[in-house]
């Protein structure tokens, strides 16, 4: 490690500044450590500003003297570090179907920038929250073809929840056909061809947006972790690991809302969770 004897050392990297990393991030920037959060896309993203550009490569060293290697486009970049929080999510390789077309550049399995969109012909495939955001964001200026393997009321309960339970009021879904029970068996030249329950029927389109959810960077956590991604329940350490610190997503845990502290979320169960991490890095960093 002598050849990063230069560079600065942080306390600790954060990577990925979701809920869960910035979470941690900003509790520990209030106790005065020296703390860097690592985001390939915007602060807090979601589908609408997901933009795959920024990646952490490789993470070298053991605990007090972490090596992290960071590409940005072309660029590549090093940080050292006594601790990591690793907060990156499941979102960095989407779910395919296995169709001819679904990598044209035509199809596109992230809900990136879309503001420009107008006036086109949109095929959006999946029955999730991320294709009921991108449909309500769009259809207003778009012509929409909705393609799920859901029944309707699943996709009418989804739709609901968008206007109640996700804060959305105002969403209205217009100039937009929905396709339940049904199928895309092939993308391939802006044509859709799909299965219904009444038959095959074709579509044209201008893009399409196959949103069927996402996973993990393996690769990424094999270079990492190895076969063993276990961490300690009372303190969210990676076995493997000493040092770095599984949360979110990685650690099989969800976060509703960014909790900072119960009265921000009171009873939010990830509450304590960023709690247990903060306290354990916390006796790392022989804080009092």
């Amino acid at each position: 490690m002598s050849k990063y004897s230069d560079m600065h050392r942080y306390d600790l990297i954060v990577v990925g500044c979701g809920g869960w990393g910035l979470a941690v991030l900003k509790t520990l920037r209030d106790l005065d450590f020296d703390v860097l959060g690592l985001e390939r896309g915007e602060i807090c993203h979601n589908l609408r500003t997901y933009m795959p550009e920024m990646r952490v490569r490789d993470i070298d060293g053991l605990r007090d003297d972490f090596v992290l290697t960071v590409s940005e486009r072309e660029r590549q970049t090093q940080y050292r570090t006594r601790l990591v929080v690793l907060a990156t999510g499941s979102y960095d390789s989407p779910n395919l179907l296995g169709i001819p077309g679904e990598q044209d550049p035509a199809v596109q399995h992230f809900f990136g920038e879309w503001r420009h969109i107008r006036n086109q012909r949109l095929l959006f495939i999946g029955g999730g929250f991320s294709s009921a955001d991108g449909i309500v964001a769009l259809c207003a200026s778009n012509e929409v073809l909705w393609v799920t393997t859901k029944p309707y009321p699943e996709i009418a309960k989804i739709l609901h929840d968008q206007q109640t339970k996700w804060g959305q009021p105002d969403a209205k879904v217009v100039n937009t056909e929905i396709l339940c029970d049904s199928r895309v068996l092939s993308v391939t030249d802006r044509r859709a061809q799909i299965q219904t329950p009444d038959g095959e029927r074709q579509w044209l389109f201008d893009q399409c947006f196959m949103l069927l959810g996402h996973r993990p960077d393996e690769s990424l956590l094999q270079r990492i972790l190895g076969d063993d991604r276990s961490h300690d329940e009372t303190t969210f350490e990676s076995r493997s690991r000493p040092g770095l610190y599984l949360v979110g997503a990685l650690a099989k845990k969800h976060l509703e809302h960014i909790g900072l502290n119960d009265n921000l979320c009171p009873g939010n169960e990830g509450v304590r969770h960023i709690e247990k991490v903060i306290d354990a890095i916390k006796i790392q960093l022989n804080h009092p």
